[in-house]
């Protein structure tokens, strides 16, 4: 192909070896990946791209990887400016437990939009910087400034509004009504579902924290708004205690009595899962976030079970609050020697979850 006939890209990123992790498998050494419009044009050989592309800006890519970027899938954006204080105030007094209700909901409650805005420009830049270009936050105070500091930094990311709308427990700042719950979480997606690099999902805190009403109406906005909820769900003794004792059921089955569990709802956690809860997860397609740096200190994560039987799930890092790391590299580490423990050294199974699996979960969300 001669010079005139080449085609212009907006960058060229030249000499990497590119691991596309997709289903066969490929792996292009000394490759090359061709940008247009911000979106990837072509990849293939570098010795190709030279041939058929011409750009005025270039990455030399020598020695380096190129691989689809990370997801965290479930992330406490406002959160972010807690990082290491549980760990100094644990030096100085026994933590106080659920850290949940006892010191993230509070000190969101303090945030005004400008903090949440800074909170966002901090976590997003780690995030890029650990090579995380997605997220889906999982509901906080201000979201729109999440999203202002998303569209900043340049990471595609879906926003959340914290949810509360029962509960004597919380600050009257993080509280609302039913009906401007549903209001708040709609006009949410409503602005921003026209943007190109941030969306927004419906959010439900917590079942604790949701009046059954609320859980319904946001369930039936979802399939109209098309659009996602987040939540948490299975994720300590206490959920699964209350449930019991006001609906009679687990926290699975119960929302799924009420029409709630379905592909619109994407559950984080999902740790303390009974067999019947599972069987849901399959039936209903909802999707899941594993948290490796703190659900198995709750209980034995069936991450390894999830994925056998097909169930959506990617991993997440809850936020830098609870373990300070946002690098889902990590996350995926953790996740692999707790899978481990829990599934593989039990019946004397050494490799029970391959690191290759694992990255595609985290590439995959």
């Amino acid at each position: 192909m001669s010079d005139h006939t080449k085609m212009a890209v907006d960058l060229l990123i030249v000499g990497a070896d590119i691991v596309c992790l997709d289903e066969k498998g490929t792996v292009i050494l000394n490759g090359a990946i061709a940008i247009k419009s911000n979106i990837i044009h072509w990849i293939g050989k570098n010795s190709d791209a030279l041939k058929q592309f011409e750009t005025s800006s270039t990455i030399n890519g020598s020695g380096m990887i190129a691989m689809p970027g990370l997801i965290d899938t479930h992330v406490h954006t406002a959160q972010h400016l807690l990082r290491g204080k549980l760990a100094e105030i644990a030096r100085r007094k026994k933590i106080k437990i659920p850290t949940w209700k006892n010191y993230y909901i509070p000190f969101e409650a303090l945030l005004d939009p400008e903090d949440v805005y800074l909170s966002g420009l901090a976590c997003y830049a780690n995030m890029i910087s650990v090579g995380t270009t997605c997220f889906a936050e999982a509901g906080g105070p201000h979201p729109d400034e999440m999203g202002r500091a998303a569209m900043k930094a340049h990471i595609r990311g879906f926003l959340a509004k914290s949810t509360i709308d029962q509960g004597d427990a919380y600050p009257p700042s993080m509280k609302t009504v039913t009906k401007k719950a549903f209001k708040n979480n709609v006009d949410l997606v409503n602005r921003w579902k026209n943007k190109s690099l941030v969306k927004a999902w419906l959010s439900l805190r917590q079942i604790m924290t949701c009046s059954p009403k609320l859980i319904k109406m946001i369930s039936e906005a979802a399939p109209d708004l098309n659009t996602r909820i987040h939540t948490h769900l299975c994720e300590g003794s206490y959920e699964i205690n209350y449930s019991m004792e006001q609906f009679g059921m687990r926290p699975a089955e119960y929302m799924e009595s009420i029409n709630s569990l379905n592909h619109h709802l994407h559950a984080a956690h999902s740790i303390l899962l009974s067999p019947d809860e599972l069987d849901l997860y399959v039936e209903r397609n909802c999707s899941a976030s594993h948290c490796p740096f703190n659900n198995y200190h709750v209980g034995p994560h069936p991450l390894l079970n999830m994925l056998h039987r097909g169930i959506r799930v990617g991993i997440g890092t809850d936020g830098a609050a609870p373990w300070s790391s946002l690098d889902i590299f990590r996350a995926a580490h953790v996740a692999r020697v707790g899978q481990q423990a829990v599934a593989g050294t039990p019946i004397n199974f050494h490799e029970i979850m391959p690191s290759e699996k694992l990255i595609r979960v985290a590439t995959n969300g």
